[in-house]
């Protein structure tokens, strides 16, 4: 089989099968249309405020940045408690999976954790989500320009 058809429905590899409909396209969502919960940022600005850990810790997540449950206001939640769980275990590395832009909009908000950790992600990523990778600003220092690639 082609690799485009391991995802078809069954009912279309059949000889006599309709063609296949075109993709649905995904809703954009408006970021400047929502609020961050006040409490949760400042719960998350809390967190990074105690001094980090000394041992080392690396975290990796896959956000679900693509799940469309409750729309953007669902995106803005999960990403939020991502921060939050980011912020209290303060892991030097974070390395994330499955991100969209208005994830890491978020996220690199000052008020979120753009003051604590530097941000590494596709200059011009292929897809519409992408890795990112987040350094502690405190315990590391960057010693050049990041390349993805």
């Amino acid at each position: 089989l082609p690799p485009g058809a391991l995802d078809a429905p069954i009912s279309s590899l059949l000889a006599d099968a309709p063609p296949p409909s075109p993709p649905m396209k995904r809703r954009r969502t408006e970021p400047e249309t929502l609020q961050a919960p006040k409490e949760r940022t400042a719960e998350i600005r809390q967190h990074l405020a105690v001094p980090a850990p000394e041992e080392l810790r690396i975290l990796t997540w896959n956000i679900d940045g693509l799940d469309e449950v409750r729309g953007p206001e669902g995106l803005m939640l999960r990403t939020l408690e991502a921060a939050l769980e980011i912020a209290r275990h303060r892991p030097l590395v974070v390395l994330l999976q499955e991100v969209v832009p208005q994830a890491i909009q978020l996220l690199s908000a000052s008020q979120v954790l753009g003051s604590a950790y530097d941000f590494i992600v596709p200059d011009d990523p292929p897809l519409p989500y992408y890795v990112a990778i987040l350094l502690d600003k405190r315990r590391l220092r960057r010693l050049g320009r990041a390349a993805t690639v």
